[in-house]
């Protein structure tokens, strides 16, 4: 771990094209060069909120959906907006079945 999240290791990670872990990863020159985005991107995550996510139990189905559903899409041809209708329907069934909806 030491190695992997030192400057040599994550600048190595984010050269194979990988997601760099360090802020000055972003920023690096050599990165820079063939990956011109990173430097960008290292600024937006400046602002990010790293727990976007909802905090609430069914999200680690949702999520485990979402990521699932997505690969397919990448790997099986899955149609993007079929994949996105699908893992719609299904959140809003579970966090039905959950009691998030409760209007009539």
């Amino acid at each position: 771990m030491q190695w992997l999240t030192s400057r040599e290791g994550d600048l190595a990670v984010a050269m194979a094209g990988g997601n760099p872990s360090r802020f000055s990863t972003y920023a690096n020159e050599e990165l820079n060069a063939p990956y011109p985005w990173s430097a960008t991107f290292g600024e937006a995550l400046a602002d990010a909120d790293p727990d976007w996510r909802p905090i609430i139990p069914p999200w680690g189905r949702i999520n485990a959906d979402i990521g699932t559903t997505m690969s397919q899409v990448l790997t099986e041809g899955l149609d993007p907006q079929e994949a996105l209708d699908g893992i719609a329907e299904r959140t809003r069934t579970l966090m039905e079945e959950e009691g998030y909806y409760t209007w009539q």
